[in-house]
Parts: structure tokens; sequence; C-alpha cells
């Protein structure tokens, strides 16, 4: 979602041109003694065929019924009264709508929802019926759907409009409540002159809580989070770039990357352990480049002349350290050469994301080594590589991958504590070999 620019300008030529337009676009409004009632929304699809608002709810209903010519999608498309800023500014107005219904209600103390009901009609606003049995928060939650409202950047821009839209909706309520019916309103309501301030209080309570309640989990102070929405948006989307522009000096051979050399001077980068420019990328990068060094050794150590099928068939990375390690620097060893060690106090969530983004890559490599060559990238290769893990290769190969992965954890569980200055030394202290033995 594009960033959303409200101005002052913006709301007025909404408010006065087109807000009551859209409200009888989206409800079905009924007059029942003087007073205006929302009774539903429209659903149908024929309430859609030039709707003022919500293009992306009626767009994606099924057109089957009464299909759109090329040219009213075209229109539809260009008008710029469907800019996102219409829609949000919309579902703000009925918010502040319901909150101001709902909060009059209750501040007159008279229980009288005809009376509140016709005020606010003849103000132009007309009565929502669930504002006596619910907070905006719910009123939210239940329509949201209805109101466009699917991702938490529109609950953001919805609070970033409302700074306009309480002041300026304010403006023109409150002189219109002490003025209507002779003032009847003005012995009720006691406190209209902080009326604005218990709107906004109002509002930007209930948005927080409807923003918590379905967009919000708590991912700790470093604010990461462990998904598989989140690998797969990572994996897919960010890291293949990344990967490129962190070792500059790598080139494509088939379907795969080929890394000589992953020190910054051979890769020309300003800075090391920043490939992703933010936090949650760094780690992934790290936990990514970890384990694709530890599945190159799994194979060269089990299979290491079907080392290059390996990689046309995955597409993932050939990681060499360079002249003297090459492939065989241990994984954290080569972690650490390639400027991607985590420091000891973030040892923890390095970790952690082994253990969660592991299992993922493990999936992949166990589908390949259990003989299903329409996984692979090559089929044709593919076979030739399940060729050559038979007789129990690909059994090998998992056991070693099982016995690494658990040794990788417990380092990274020792680094935090441990007096090495390096997770180099660390190996050292720990009798591992920094670099494998050739075969």
């Amino acid at each position: 979602m594009r960033k959303l620019v409200f101005t002052k300008e913006l709301l007025e030529d909404y408010y006065i041109n087109r807000f009551v337009e859209d409200l009888n676009s989206l409800f079905i409004i009924e007059n029942i003694d003087n007073a205006e009632y929302v009774k539903g929304f429209k659903t149908d699809l024929h309430y859609a065929i030039n709707p003022p608002i919500l293009p992306r709810l009626f767009f994606m209903m099924d057109r089957s019924t009464n299909p759109v010519t090329s040219s009213q999608e075209e229109a539809f498309l260009m008008n710029d009264r469907r800019e996102d800023e219409d829609e949000v500014l919309f579902a703000t107005l009925i918010s502040f709508m319901f909150a101001s219904e709902g909060t009059i209600y209750r501040l007159t103390g008279a229980r009288n929802e005809k009376e509140v009901a016709s005020c606010l009609s003849a103000f132009g606003f007309p009565w929502l019926y669930p504002v006596t049995r619910m907070g905006l928060s719910d009123f939210l939650s239940e329509f949201q759907d209805k109101l466009s409202i699917h991702i938490k950047e529109e609950v953001e821009a919805i609070r970033d409009a409302m700074t306009l839209v309480v002041p300026y909706m304010s403006d023109k309520l409150i002189p219109f409540l002490k003025k209507w019916d002779n003032g009847s309103f003005c012995a009720k309501i006691r406190f209209f002159d902080t009326l604005s301030e218990h709107l906004n209080d109002c509002i930007s309570r209930e948005l927080t809580v409807f923003y918590r309640s379905l967009f919000y989990e708590h991912k700790g102070l470093s604010y990461l989070s462990f998904t598989q929405r989140e690998f797969d948006e990572y994996y897919k989307k960010r890291f293949p770039e990344q990967l490129c522009n962190y070792f500059s000096d790598a080139k494509f051979k088939g379907n795969y990357l080929l890394i000589l050399d992953v020190p910054y001077d051979n890769n020309k980068r300003w800075e090391d352990g920043n490939p992703g420019g933010n936090i949650k990328d760094n780690f992934m990068f790290a936990t990514f480049i970890l384990f694709f060094t530890l599945a190159q050794q799994s194979i060269l150590e089990i299979a290491k002349e079907s080392s290059e099928d390996f990689h046309q068939c995955t597409g993932w990375p050939m990681i060499s350290s360079g002249p003297g390690g090459g492939p065989y620097l241990h994984p954290l060893y080569m972690l650490e050469y390639a400027g991607l060690a985590p420091m000891k106090y973030e040892s923890h969530l390095l970790l952690e994301m082994a253990k969660r983004y592991f299992p993922y890559f493990r999936q992949e490599i166990n589908t390949i080594l259990n003989g299903n060559v329409n996984s692979t990238k090559d089929i044709i290769i593919g076979k030739r590589f399940a060729e050559a893990i038979k007789n129990g290769n690909g059994a090998r190969i998992k056991k070693y991958l099982d016995k690494e992965e658990k040794s990788i954890q417990e380092l990274l569980t020792k680094w935090p504590t441990s007096s090495a200055n390096s997770l180099k030394q660390l190996l050292e202290e720990e009798n591992i070999p920094i670099i494998l033995d050739y075969k």
C-alpha cells in the first residue's frame, strides 16, 4: 500500500462532495419519523456497477451476472474519486460518525434513541443500528470487510486521517448540537468544551483495540517473527537480491549462484553484517547462509561427485570461502569469514532462527533425497542426482545433517558465555576442525 497523504482541503472536498453519496451507495437507509436509520449494507452486485467507494470490495465480486465493460473499468481505475485516500476518509468518517453517535447517546443520559437519532440525522449522520450495543472497535471488527479494512496499513491510515477528521468534524458538530431543537441538548451535554477531546480519546483508544485484536502479535524487543509466511516472503522476494548484492563478485552458473570468495574485499561491500538493512532480514540472511553451507558440505562429505548436480537441482548457492578453505570451512566459521557472525548477545536470536527455519530447508532437501525429482529445478539433472544417492547415500546425508545441525545449535548456545573472542576460537576450544577434511 502506497503512503497516503491527507490534507484539510482533501478532507473538505471529500466530505462536502462525495461522503453522502458514498453513504447511500453502501448503506440501506430508511426514513422513519423524520430520522434516518441505517438498516443494513447493500451487498448485491447491482449496487456496485458504478460504485463511488470501496472499489476493491466490489470489483472482487463475481461479474458474470452483471459484467463490467472494459471502458467502465478503465474509467473506474482512472477516476480520482476512487483513490485510496477516499476509501480511508470514508472509513474514517464512518468511524467518527459511529463514535459520536454512541458518545452523545451516552452523555445525554436520556437513553432516548429516537431523539438522538433525529438530531444526528438532521446533522447528516444516519443512525447506525449497533451504536447502543457495541463500541467502535467491535463495529470495525464486525464490518471490516464492508469498510474495506484488510491490512494493518489501512488501520494506520485511518488513524492518521483521524487527526484531521476529529477537529474538522467537531467544529461542525458541536455548534450544531448546541443549537438543535432550541438548545435542548445544552442541559443534557454539560461538557461541550471537552467533547472534541473526549471523542478523540475514545476513537484513538478504540482504533488501538481494533488494531491489536487483528494485526498485532507480540514479537519481543527485537520485533522479529518466525512464521512460514515470513520465511516464504523473504526467501522468494528479498533474499535473492540481497545475496547478489552482498556477494557482488559471485556469478550465476546455470540454476545457482557460484560464490567463490566471501570476504568483504572481494565483494567490495562497504560494511559487513548488514545485507538487508534491518534486523529481521540480516538474521534471516545469516541463517540461510549457515544452512546452505551445511547442506553443501553434507553433499561434499557423502556424494562429492554429485555436488554440482545438487546445486543445479536445488538452486541453492555454492559457497566457497576463497583460496585455502574453499567450501570446507566449518559453517559457523564460514559465517564469520563472510562478516555475518552474531555478536554474543545476538547468538540466541540466530539460534532461534535456525530452530525455526532449518526445518523448512530440510523439508525441501529431504524431498529431493527421497527421489522426488519433480520438485527440482532441472528434472534431467534431478534424475541423475537421484541415481547418485541411491544405495543409502540419501539416508547418510540426512544423518549427517541431523548431527551437524545439533552441533551448530549447541555451539550457538555456548557462544554467549564462552571466553572465546571469535567463533573460530570457540571451534578450536571445542576441538572441532575449522576446515573439514578434504576427500
